[in-house]
């Protein structure tokens, strides 16, 4: 089901009036910035040794953030058109409707959690479309394994809307890792890697409500980041996919 046009509306107000997207005191999401930069530094290298010369990237809720990627051909949407200021070639775009052709994009991104401010299988029916038969797709949405929702609705549920924290309250969509594997399957991307976090650190948010302390423990994870069971404890994850031959 699509998402709802008045909640569209009010995120895409929020991050057209968002100086920074990165908080630079908000220790919590700044490791989840760091995540983000190691596995598209790693996604950039696998890219350019890639046998095309003209490789097409898009990159869906960009912001503008070339990361890793360097100079390539790069498409930036964000559904906040004052997040595209600056870029080459933006496109102020909704995620689940995206005015794009098919099979264009060699690899596609979408980080940054926007994956939950929107109904799942619609965007990932999406960036599956616009990306080429044997191609990539990089992703990074919110969890609902958190051990934050511990004694909650929410935890564990395939879709839940909850309130957490970004910039003071949030309310977003968190989806169970077993939930994102099912929807793959059906819509033709196969996992490649994932990379699990906030696992340790999302115990002792649930212990102690306290972002700053709990982000602290965040490097101890590493042991276990790309171990599938830490899928079901984990705060958050970024998957790496290709995009079958159908």
């Amino acid at each position: 089901m699509a998402t709802d046009p008045l909640y569209r509306s009010r995120v895409r107000s929020e991050y057209n009036n968002t100086s920074d997207v990165w908080d630079l005191s908000d220790r919590w999401h700044l490791w989840a910035r760091r995540q983000i930069e190691t596995e598209m530094s790693a996604i950039a290298i696998e890219f350019a040794a890639l046998p095309q010369t003209d490789g097409l990237v898009i990159d869906v809720g960009s912001a503008g953030n070339p990361y890793s990627l360097g100079n390539v051909q790069r498409i930036d949407v964000d559904i906040a058109e004052r997040r595209l200021l600056g870029c080459s070639l933006p496109l102020c775009a909704n995620i689940e409707a995206l005015p794009i052709r098919p099979q264009v994009a060699d690899l596609t991104v979408c980080v940054g959690s926007v994956l939950n401010y929107t109904s799942l299988e619609e965007s990932l029916f999406q960036l599956h479309r616009v990306t080429k038969a044997g191609g990539s797709l990089i992703f990074q949405l919110e969890l609902s394994n958190a051990s934050e929702f511990i004694g909650s609705r929410a935890y564990g549920a395939d879709a839940a809307f909850v309130s957490t924290f970004y910039r003071g309250e949030e309310r977003l969509w968190v989806y169970s890792d077993s939930y994102v594997r099912r929807v793959l399957a059906t819509t033709g991307l196969t996992i490649r890697r994932v990379r699990y976090f906030h696992i340790l650190s999302s115990l002792l948010l649930r212990l102690t409500r306290r972002p700053a302390l709990a982000a602290r423990v965040a490097p101890l994870d590493r042991p276990w980041s790309t171990l599938k069971i830490a899928g079901r404890f984990a705060d958050s994850g970024i998957y790496v996919c290709r995009r079958d031959s159908r």
